[in-house]
């Protein structure tokens, strides 16, 4: 079927409707991708899935398919040696063995009070996704933050130690009545990434420390105290060693996750599937649509 008979069908913009229903980026991407089908089986095939579907949303009402973001691209990387996720990447590995998880849960629950067929067949194609999950959720959160691993703690406590430090060396400047007539704001600000006071210029010699930048007037010096220097150089210090664990950790996370390759490659076509036909459902319902009966012969 050409371009223009599709478009004199009103297929595009309804398939672009549909895509809109998908709950993955990946789904909806192979929805908008999608021409019609010409194998009468396979088209059969996928109406039975999305009839199921209905009769599980009519029941429910709720999403068994939760969102992850796009994987496909982040298999080059963990078959790579020597190559590294970011958190980020890490937190849509996680999302995406939640949602194999969560479906798997959700259908199955449901197989026999629905009499459920094909659906059921699809859902016990998707692979184990225990052993990815548990790598992946022994340093992130289910919220993908990253835990609070022994290896880093002490490195948090330090930061943390010295930024109350800080705060507390920028605050005896403000609340000495010396300094008063010295200081332009009785709030710390930043620059280059550490606390300086707001000085005014005139007054700059009252308060021992490094100028980091003067204002446009030059009424205004902002001045990091001395005392403040040394805690900042070592909160610098902390900070470059904490990022150097943490990647240390992703590192080592990617590599544990070579083994697991299989189970995102073979899962997520599957998920996908399941999203779209999950979508055709949604709208369908939506639009109060009825299933065309097949073909003679099929």
């Amino acid at each position: 079927m050409n371009e223009k008979t599709l478009a004199e069908i009103d297929y595009f913009r309804i398939r672009d409707l549909i895509a809109n229903f998908c709950i993955s980026e990946e789904g909806k991407k192979s929805l908008l991708e999608r021409e019609p089908f010409t194998d009468s089986k396979k088209i059969e095939f996928l109406k039975n899935i999305s009839r199921e579907w209905v009769s599980y949303l009519t029941l429910t009402h709720n999403n068994p398919v939760k969102n992850w973001e796009p994987i496909h691209p982040l298999f080059s990387i963990i078959k790579t040696d020597g190559a590294s996720l970011t958190l980020e990447q890490v937190r849509a590995l996680g999302q995406f063995c939640l949602s194999v998880k969560n479906v798997k849960k959700s259908v199955l629950i449901h197989e026999t009070d629905l009499n459920l067929k094909i659906l059921p067949l699809e859902i016990n194609k998707l692979p184990d996704e225990s052993e990815a999950e548990k790598i992946i959720f022994r340093i992130i959160t289910t919220d993908g933050e990253l835990r609070d691993l022994p290896e880093i703690v002490a490195i948090r406590k330090s930061i943390a130690s010295l930024n109350a430090k800080i705060k507390t060396i920028m605050q005896s400047y403000i609340s000495d009545q010396k300094y008063e007539s010295s200081l332009e704001s009785n709030v710390p600000v930043l620059r280059g990434g550490r606390q300086v006071l707001a000085v005014k210029a005139s007054q700059q010699n009252k308060i021992h420390g490094i100028i980091h930048e003067v204002s446009q007037s030059a009424q205004t010096v902002y001045v990091e105290p001395d005392e403040a220097v040394l805690c900042s150089n070592e909160l610098i210090q902390k900070e470059n060693e904490l990022l150097q664990v943490i990647n240390k950790i992703l590192l080592d996370v990617t590599k544990a996750l070579q083994p697991s390759i299989p189970f995102f490659r073979d899962a997520l076509p599957l998920m996908i599937e399941l999203d779209s036909t999950l979508a055709v459902a949604k709208w369908g319902s939506e639009n109060n649509c009825t299933y065309a009966l097949s073909c003679p012969g099929d």
